[in-house]
Formats: C-alpha cells, structure tokens, sequence
C-alpha cells in the first residue's frame, strides 16, 4: 500500500470507558491485521449500533465513504438477521436459515465486508479495492476472527 495511512477514531460517550481501559491498542492490532489484507483500502472497527470507533486508511476520502455507510450497513445487516431469526426466510416446515456471520455491500468504488467480532458487540469492518479481493479477504477475515477470539478466551 502506498502513502500514508490515514486514522480516525470516533468514540461515543459510552465507549469511552472501553478506549480508557486498553480496548484502543487492541483495535490498532486489528486495524494492522486488515490492512494487511491484500487488496483492503480501509479497515474499521464499529459498534452495533454503527458508529466507528477507530478506522484507518491509506486514502482519507476512502476512509470516509466507507465510516459513512457503515451506519446504514449496520442498520440493514440487523434488519436482515431479524427476519432470519423470525423465520421469514425459509416459510412455514422449514428450518429457519442460520443468521448470516458476515455481510457484504457491493459499491461502485468496491465492495465492503463487515463481520462480528466474537465475545463483543463490535463489527469489523474491511472495505477492498475490487470484487476480485472478495475471496482472499473473507479467508483471512476468517483467520483474524478466529485469532480474535482465541485470545479473548471466546
């Protein structure tokens, strides 16, 4: 990646306690780790409720049309687990199809993963440069979920 990266932490008042007591350093970890995805242009960590408690990118307007659609990915990604969960998918005698564990939305300038992060109520989020990256980022999205929670004991 080329340039230099680009930080931007937001933190509501009630995550200020998190990013008080070490939960910062441990998103700097991850943020490295996504980055180093091949073909990621921004990594972020959101809470549930969409706002972006830290992000970087090597491109400062990347960085903001991805925090800018987090929020309403968030809302949607909720809303779909919601209609799984309530076995709208999958109609009457079915078994109700399992709540998805990743969500992509494609845009125009690439397509964005945004993925629970195990034992917290956090999402990842890893925007990339092209579908083609889509592959190659949800194995290693795979492997730093699993990393993730084997060192938080989940």
């Amino acid at each position: 990646m080329s340039g230099s990266l680009v930080d931007a932490e937001r933190v509501d008042e009630a995550d200020r306690s998190d990013a008080a007591n070490g939960a910062a350093p441990a998103f700097e970890a991850l943020l490295d780790e996504l980055l180093a995805v091949r073909g990621a242009t921004v990594a972020a960590v959101a809470d549930g409720g969409g706002v972006v408690l830290a992000a970087r990118a090597a491109d400062e307007a990347a960085l903001l049309r991805t925090t800018d659609v987090v929020t309403s990915a968030l809302a949607a990604a909720a809303a779909l687990t919601g209609l799984l969960e309530d076995g709208a998918v999958g109609g009457a005698g079915r078994s109700a199809v399992a709540a998805p564990r990743q969500v992509m939305v494609n845009l125009d300038d690439g397509p964005i993963l945004l993925a629970p992060l195990t034992a917290s109520d956090h999402v990842l989020v890893l925007a990339l440069a092209s579908e083609a990256d889509i592959g190659r980022a949800r194995f290693a999205l795979k492997g730093i979920l699993a990393r993730s929670a084997k060192a938080s004991g989940a």
